[in-house]
């Protein structure tokens, strides 16, 4: 006989009763019964389920085909997002360069998206420019490799979020004309800080003199449309005058600090340069001229300070902004003096 005719012979006989096939449930409930009797127990009763039992059945399974993989999915995006947010905190101190410097722009792009008015969208570009600061003064500071090109990304950052703040209170100005006061309010003030900030940060870096230029032409557009805007509100609705008041005692002193500062920087190159009797002609022609340049804003001051107290609000903000742009074209010949003070002396030819 064949392994083949043996499982042929085993699936006819499977089923026979004198072999103990056919168990079927009429056989095992008789068994059962027989089973209790041996025992002298009386059998159980089948229990019928109700509503219930079947409502409680279908909830068990529901909760381990739903519950289970929402928790999975619950714990994974719980670590995605926790790993997230850690990434995007570390990101806030990190530099143009750092691997994580475009996660810190992507916060930020992400920030504006959501802002839900151009002056939220204006009070965030004003942040970034604060940020961007804190980046040029961090890096004007350090030694890493690559820091003349990042530190140009820095001050190219901020001259856009400058930009941006402008179009910002543009639209702002347009749509709500209320509310554009309040915002000129702190972007002036802001950009009197920024224009100091950026003077220091950059200072000694030619590397980024055009770069520093393009800012502070972005910072001066800010102060000029904040003003327009304040003016503007105090000619057609006759506000409160003592808020652009404060405007101009704010814009005036910050001119007068930057002639005493410029002044200085003039005086004290002469000195050290007369020192190190290196006071030739040229030098000396420069830094004439560039001292009258400063010295001689007096008289415009006076001439905004009158116009402001007789109420030529726009004349007198005029004339500070060109006091103030007057002045800053002095400060490429004062850097440029500065630096010719720490450039080596140039050797001497030897002598055969």
């Amino acid at each position: 006989m064949t392994e083949k005719d043996i499982v042929n012979l085993l699936h006819r006989v499977k089923d026979a009763p004198e072999l103990g096939g056919g168990f079927d449930d009429a056989r095992a409930e008789r068994c059962m019964n027989r089973f209790w009797n041996e025992l002298g127990v009386e059998a159980p009763k089948p229990v019928p389920y109700g509503l219930r039992e079947y409502a409680d059945y279908a909830l068990f399974v529901l909760s381990h085909a739903v519950a289970r993989p929402l928790a999975v999915g619950t714990s994974v995006f719980a670590l995605i997002f926790g790993g997230w947010v850690t990434t995007v905190n570390a990101s806030f101190s990190s530099l143009p360069g750092d691997v994580l410097y475009p996660v810190k722009l992507a916060t930020e792009r992400m920030q504006l998206t959501l802002a839900s008015s151009g002056v939220r969208r204006a009070r965030l570009h004003a942040d970034f420019a604060s940020r961007r600061l804190q980046e040029v003064g961090e890096l004007s500071v350090s030694s890493r490799p690559g820091r003349e090109a990042q530190l140009k990304a820095a001050v190219e950052g901020f001259t856009q979020e400058m930009v941006s703040a402008k179009e910002q209170l543009d639209a702002v100005g347009i749509d709500s004309p209320s509310e554009a006061v309040d915002l000129a309010l702190v972007l002036d003030q802001k950009a009197d800080e920024y224009q100091a900030l950026l003077t220091q940060g950059s200072s000694g870096e030619p590397s980024v003199m055009q770069e520093v230029a393009d800012a502070q032409a972005a910072v001066d557009q800010v102060n000029s449309t904040a003003v327009e805007t304040l003016v503007n509100a105090q000619e057609q609705n006759g506000g409160d005058p003592r808020v652009i008041e404060r405007n101009f005692q704010s814009q005036l002193t910050s001119v007068r600090s930057l002639i005493a500062l410029s002044t200085a920087r003039l005086t004290a190159i002469k000195e050290a340069i007369s020192k190190a009797d290196a006071l030739d002609a040229d030098r000396g022609s420069r830094i004439a001229q560039a001292r009258q340049a400063v010295t001689s804003q007096e008289k415009p001051i006076s001439e905004a300070t009158n116009a402001f107290a007789v109420g030529g609000y726009r004349r007198a903000f005029e004339a500070l902004d060109a006091v103030e742009q007057a002045i800053d074209g002095v400060q490429p010949t004062i850097l440029e003096l500065e630096l010719s003070l720490t450039a080596p002396a140039p050797e001497s030819p030897p002598n055969f």
